[in-house]
């Protein structure tokens, strides 16, 4: 089974699920994503075709309070900005793109604006992505 830098195993977790009669296969990552009792990690990249949807499902849980945004001490943080698209990074680079642009040839990994910001990407001066008002200290903070 393959391990991130830091030991921990990687893995999707499909669980059995029982609907009128029918048996489905339901995502245990994703339902813990969605359900704000997780955080997708983007910084080591996963199956492309899940990565938007766990950003994607845990900016809402951060929206809607769901889970560790459901205390008070939680809820009154914004858990992403309004408007927080998705960039993409490579393994290598220290700039953050837009889809089509020309550096991304070697990898292309998809993460939230705020993220890239926080991880300490720049924007790439040819294709000019979106820019955060973001800063990493503030993120911090």
């Amino acid at each position: 089974m393959p391990k991130d830098t830091c030991g921990r195993f990687l893995a999707y977790v499909w669980l059995p699920a029982t609907y009128e009669g029918e048996t489905r296969y339901v995502l245990f990552n994703l339902l813990v994503v969605a359900n704000g009792y997780a955080h997708a990690y983007t910084r080591h990249p996963f199956n492309g075709s899940y990565m938007e949807v766990f950003i994607e499902s845990g900016r809402q849980a951060g929206l809607d309070k769901r889970g560790l945004w459901s205390e008070k001490g939680f809820a009154s943080v914004t858990a992403e900005p309004p408007y927080n698209p998705i960039v993409y990074i490579t393994n290598t680079g220290e700039k953050y793109q837009q889809y089509h642009c020309q550096y991304l040839l070697e990898s292309r990994i998809p993460i939230r604006l705020s993220e890239a910001v926080y991880l300490g990407y720049e924007p790439c001066s040819v294709c000019r992505p979106p820019k955060s008002t973001l800063t990493r200290n503030s993120i911090e903070a």
